[in-house]
């Protein structure tokens, strides 16, 4: 892991509900929010507080968790600008356009499940309007400065 930059305030959270809370409190205070990844899509629907006897079978019933760029994405100003990521199979970006549109992105990143824990990345950036830009493979390193610079660019 990267060392946390001096300048920077970190805010620990432990559960899905904890980040949605966390981002919901700070982003109005903020321009820019990109959301790397969905922190979980699932929660189990009951939680114990003890331990669970090994017994047989065991069917553990989930519930989604809440969308949490999707309710920034619904807040945000005139201003504000929201960025997302959308892990799929190769080549559904039918799939990450949907998603663009629905959350109310600014700006969506296409990767491929395939390129999960690769230290380089290919990805597709795409924008409401349409228009679509496809990066050849890269480190993250180097995505991140195009990230950043096309983010900025969400501003002119």
């Amino acid at each position: 892991a990267a060392p946390m930059p001096s300048d920077a305030r970190r805010i620990d959270v432990e559960t899905a509900a904890q980040m949605h809370d966390a981002v919901i409190h700070e982003f109005p205070s903020h321009d820019l929010l990109i959301m790397a990844a969905a922190v979980a899509d699932y929660r189990p629907k009951h939680v114990l507080s003890g331990k669970l006897a090994r017994e047989g079978t065991l069917t553990i019933e989930c519930e989604a968790t809440e969308d949490i760029l999707a309710a920034a994405g619904a807040m945000k100003r005139m201003d504000q600008r929201t960025v997302g990521f959308s892990l799929e199979t190769r080549g559904n970006l039918d799939r990450s356009r949907e998603k663009l549109l629905r959350k109310r992105l600014d700006l969506i990143v296409y990767n491929a499940t395939d390129t999960m824990n690769s230290a380089t990345i290919e990805s597709v950036l795409l924008w409401p309007d349409g228009r679509s830009e496809t990066l050849p493979s890269r480190t993250k390193a180097d995505f991140a400065d195009i990230l950043l610079t096309r983010a900025a660019e969400l501003f002119k």
